[in-house]
């Protein structure tokens, strides 16, 4: 047997070539395999040699198989001398030979119950991985000297070839029964993902610049750029070259997932601002497909593209699930939010560019008419034209803001049809806050207010500017309720600011009953002053006061205003048994009016009756529980900060009652009573630092 399978030369079994050189090895081994089966074998209960020749036949295919890459990996391969395609087209015919020629061998050789394919590639697994490793090393330390960017392309194309050549091999081999090795050969290729995320970027930027020349070459009648299809075709590719290699170590998958979605963002980054240069220099954009329109829907095709492919295209399913990729998810989530909001403010740029070429003279005759009070109106018709009613002036102006919506979006992608109008409506806001004409009538701002109404139901908005109605609000308001509005907003703003811990504070008990048909008695009862600390002053002859009032004085006739002196502060006195009282009679319609408070305040007076105040407090009326009996007692414990109220002029309220004081008696005496605390203020500190500096002085 070993005579006649020594001699048999290892090119026949490995690599398979086909019939003609298994059958001569089968044409020596039948009188071989013939004489293994004569049945005198049993007959003398001697050994079958069936199994001596199987495995002298399967060492021999073993050595064979180790002696052809004894021969064919042999020599050193480097980057420069080109020889690196030469070693890719060894896997790749390897894997070709073995899966088109192998059917002969593998008939012949089952018949020895050896399976050909898994054996051999068992066999050449060793070898493989040590040539590769030794390659590699070789290519790496080679790359340490050679920094060009053709350097750095060649050898990323070289080593993606090999690994994919490598692993369609491994797959065929696992296929066939062969245990699977694959993690330990992608180890070897450690550093090579950055090099070929680095050469995705390199032609990927190259292509833009390809892609730029589209735009500038050709003269487009649609209304999309000519190179956007080429640059959707560049995002794919890099998709593409990714699942070709069909990464599974975590690392290579954490390195290329981050690097691939770094290169789209920077992709669509350099290809909106392309977009926008080039629409930059459009004069005019008057028809549906202008450079303009191009431009945004461009950007808009782009960023919807990436938006929803970017996941799969950089295949971050892979490591959502492991601990160490969640890191690398947040930051490439980042990094598209980044993106988007980069592309964003382009988009919005470019969307007013062209709300301004299409819609100025629009906007300018929309907002003078919100604009003209009833006296410019009637100054504009003709003799023989009757006045229109505030309903016919609304209509017009929402069939010309429709008119409006529909010329700007001419052209424009579905998607960004809405920015668009929200983009005009806030251009027709700003118009009319920045062209708001004041001391006007009350139904001048309301007109306004419901045109803007109007107008924003018509171009689909749903959430307005609030600064802007909320001061139509204010003017289209009466004096009366603004004052009141005033008042519940301090009220409002003294219970949402509740730490105490570094405010004075006392202890009340509220109550209310109806004495009569037409009149509420109510009465405070201050049941602790344990929570307050005098400030430090630099007088010692100061003392506090506690003073209620009732709010807004035009509301109570006559007005009510009530002070106690609170004693012994400087002992922090907590005697339960000191009882100050304040009770007053207030109509049921004062009372219930929103906007009517109680204001409890807590004011310093020196020696020249001066008055500062420590701090106020608002209770509205109606969120005081009145009984109806002596039997019911709805009487309410409540601890009574005495915050600072935030300065006169932030409250938009205030300025808008400021603004009307000048032709407005009412509103004129809401605001000397109002800035007379502010004054009083004023002049304490200035007494106080008059004080200080006259102390310092040392006589002669």
């Amino acid at each position: 047997m070993a005579n006649e399978i020594d001699p048999i030369p290892f090119i026949d079994l490995f690599p398979p070539q086909g019939i003609d050189n298994i059958r001569s090895v089968n044409h020596r081994l039948r009188d071989l395999m013939s004489l293994c089966v004569v049945p005198q074998w049993e007959e003398f209960n001697e050994v079958d040699p069936s199994e001596i020749m199987r495995k002298m036949l399967l060492e021999k295919l073993i050595r064979s198989v180790h002696q052809w890459a004894d021969q064919f990996f042999v020599w050193e391969c480097s980057i420069k001398e080109g020889k690196e395609k030469e070693v890719c087209l060894i896997f790749n015919q390897l894997t070709a030979t073995l899966l088109t020629q192998s059917h002969a061998s593998n008939i012949f050789f089952l018949q020895f119950h050896i399976n050909y394919i898994q054996t051999v590639m068992d066999a050449i697994d060793e070898k493989v991985i040590a040539f590769i490793s030794l390659l590699l090393s070789h290519y790496t330390e080679e790359m340490r000297d050679r920094k060009s960017v053709d350097d750095i392309t060649n050898f990323a194309q070289v080593t993606m070839r090999l690994f994919e050549s490598l692993h369609r091999l491994e797959e065929f081999g696992i296929s066939n029964g062969k245990r699977e090795t694959w993690e330990e050969k992608e180890e070897l290729f450690v550093n090579c993902p950055l090099y070929w995320s680095s050469t995705w970027s390199a032609l990927s930027r190259e292509m833009l610049n390809r892609c730029r020349s589209l735009d500038e070459s050709s003269h487009s009648d649609g209304t999309l750029p000519s190179s956007l299809y080429s640059f959707l075709c560049i995002q794919k590719a890099i998709s593409d070259d990714l699942s070709r290699l069909q990464l599974t170590l975590i690392h290579n998958q954490m390195v290329v997932t981050l690097r691939v979605v770094s290169i789209y963002c920077d992709n669509l980054t350099s290809y909106s601002n392309h977009l926008l240069e080039f629409a930059s220099r459009d004069g005019e954009c008057k028809n549906h497909d202008c450079r303009t329109i191009r431009a945004l829907n461009g950007i808009e095709q782009s960023s919807v593209f990436m938006k929803e492919n970017w996941r799969r295209f950089s295949q971050i399913e892979a490591i959502e699930k492991s601990e160490e990729g969640k890191s690398i998810v947040e930051t490439a989530e980042k990094l598209v939010n980044n993106t988007m909001e980069k592309v964003t403010r382009s988009r919005d740029a470019l969307l007013s560019l062209l709300l301004d070429v299409r819609c100025r003279d629009g906007l300018d005759r929309i907002s003078q008419k919100i604009l003209m009070d009833r006296s410019e109106l009637k100054r504009t018709l003709a003799a023989y034209v009757r006045e229109l009613s505030e309903e016919e002036r609304l209509d017009e102006i929402a069939r010309e803001v429709d008119r409006l919506s529909i010329d700007s979006s001419s052209g424009l992608e579905s998607s960004l049809v809405s920015s668009l109008l929200h983009l005009c409506f806030v251009h027709l806001s700003s118009r009319i806050h920045s062209q708001l004409r004041m001391n006007h009538p009350e139904n001048y701002y309301r007109f306004i207010y419901e045109s803007l109404q109007v107008s924003g139901e018509v171009l689909g908005i749903t959430q307005c500017d609030s600064s802007l109605f909320r001061l139509l609000h204010y003017h289209s308001q009466p004096t009366k309720d603004l004052i009141r509005e005033f008042y519940s907003f301090l009220a409002d703003h003294c219970t949402t600011n509740q730490d105490t811990s570094t405010l004075n504070f006392i202890k009340m008990r509220t109550s209310a009953s109806f004495v009569s048909d037409g009149l509420i008695s109510l009465s405070l009862h201050v049941t602790s002053t344990s929570g307050l600390f005098h400030p430090l002053s630099p007088t010692s002859s100061s003392s506090l006061v506690l003073r209620v009032s009732l709010l807004p004085l035009y509301l109570f006739d006559p007005p009510f205003s009530s002070e106690l002196p609170i004693k012994s502060l400087f002992r922090k006195s907590t005697d339960l048994k000191r009882r100050h009282s304040f009770r007053m009679l207030i109509s049921p319609e004062a009372f219930y009016t929103h906007g009517s408070v109680v204001a409890i305040s807590l004011i310093e007076k020196d020696y020249l009756s001066i008055e500062r105040v420590v701090g106020s407090h608002y209770i509205l009326l109606s969120q005081i529980a009145v009984s109806h009996g002596f039997s019911d007692d709805l009487s309410q414990f409540r601890m009574i900060p005495f915050t600072s109220p935030p300065p006169l002029n932030s409250i938009p309220i205030f300025s808008t009652l400021k603004s009307r004081s000048s032709v407005d008696r009412l509103a004129k005496e809401f605001i000397r009573c109002e800035m007379r605390k502010t004054i009083k203020k004023s002049l304490r500190s200035s007494h106080i630092f008059v004080t200080q500096s006259l102390s310092t002085l040392s006589l002669p």
